[in-house]
């Protein structure tokens, strides 16, 4: 691998751990957060109906796109 390419991968690397703990610090206790090698991963009990109900878990959700 060059090494602008190992460059590129340990910052967006960085990127995505920055945004997951950015994450885990707003949502609700219950939420886990976590990072995968395609993204962000977040579950909890019922994640889905309360995302769509409450609006701050949107908010976590929406504006870290």
């Amino acid at each position: 691998m060059r090494r602008i390419d190992v460059r590129a991968r340990r910052a967006a690397d960085q990127r995505r751990a920055d945004l997951a703990r950015q994450m885990a610090a707003d949502a609700p206790g219950d939420v886990t957060v976590q990072v995968e090698d395609q993204g962000i991963v977040m579950s909890g009990r019922g994640l889905r109906r309360r995302t769509a109900l409450d609006p701050a878990l949107r908010w976590i959700v929406e504006t870290r796109r």
